[in-house]
């Protein structure tokens, strides 16, 4: 069906006031679950008022809501934000239709203002992930690539798409043939050939290659070895979040050091 285009209303959000940022794009994590009659919603938040955001319970999935979110980070020096991404239940070594938990990605790629913002996500790989390296090569690789990489929206440095993988550790058991608890050097093998895969899949789609980044780097009894991260393929690591109850200064060496054993950067963050 083809409906006729509504005016927008009086108090439509305004377009966004962007001030020339400084040489470090800024970048946002965000947990993308806020939508009514998806995941917990709002409900257990909305016991503690002293929580409720800015923008109210505000259900996420909506364009307007979005414009809005474009509008208070661009004027805040935000140059990026990273959502969560999430492959649909079920999806094993089938074609990807429409991944979990998607509608916050849809909702800013139909925003008004989504060209005054740059996006890219997180690997979610805690719940729905592959199965094998082949499902990751023959479905999750190329639907990142035609719909995210090559939108000119997508955030790239140096045009190189830039995506992060939650949890390495799981990501190298998966591509083993998932379920598996080792990870030996023949999972790290198959884990560094399903990177260089999607790595070379950019190339061939004109976008000079990827940058992958992960939150794993730090912590080798719950995620891959540091010291493995640079043969798997990964350029940084960061603080997911930080580590709640961990002293910033302790934190911030432990990182440190896991970049140089891991020969990657680290990435400084906040959490709130």
């Amino acid at each position: 069906l083809i409906y006729p285009m509504q005016p927008e209303p009086s108090d439509y959000v305004s377009r966004p006031e962007v001030s020339d940022n400084p040489s470090v794009d800024v970048g946002i994590m965000s947990c993308s679950l806020w939508r009514s009659g998806k995941q917990t919603g709002w409900d257990r938040i909305a016991p503690f008022p002293e929580r409720k955001p800015l923008l109210g319970w505000y259900d996420e999935g909506n364009p307007e809501l979005s414009d809005w979110e474009t509008k208070i980070m661009t004027e805040h020096g935000v140059d990026f934000q990273v959502y969560c991404w999430f492959k649909p239940d079920g999806s094993n070594d089938t074609p990807i239709k429409t991944p979990n938990w998607s509608y916050a990605i849809e909702a800013y790629k139909c925003s008004k203002y989504s060209d005054m913002i740059k996006y890219c996500f997180l690997y979610e790989n805690l719940t729905a992930s592959c199965d094998t390296i082949d499902d990751f090569k023959e479905h999750i690789a190329p639907y990142w690539i035609e719909h995210y990489f090559k939108d000119p929206r997508y955030y790239k440095i140096d045009g190189k798409p830039v995506v992060t993988i939650h949890d390495m550790g799981r990501f190298v058991k998966q591509v083993s043939g998932g379920g598996s608890s080792k990870m030996d050097d023949s999972s790290y093998a198959l884990a560094a050939e399903a990177v260089k895969y999607l790595k070379d899949e950019c190339e061939k789609a004109g976008l000079g290659g990827l940058i992958l980044m992960t939150n794993s780097v730090a912590d080798s009894s719950r995620y891959a070895d540091p010291e493995k991260m640079k043969l798997i393929g990964v350029e940084a690591g960061y603080p997911y979040g930080g580590i709640f109850g961990t002293n910033p200064a302790v934190l911030k060496k432990t990182y440190i050091s896991a970049a140089e054993n891991s020969g990657v950067d680290v990435i400084a963050a906040s959490t709130m």
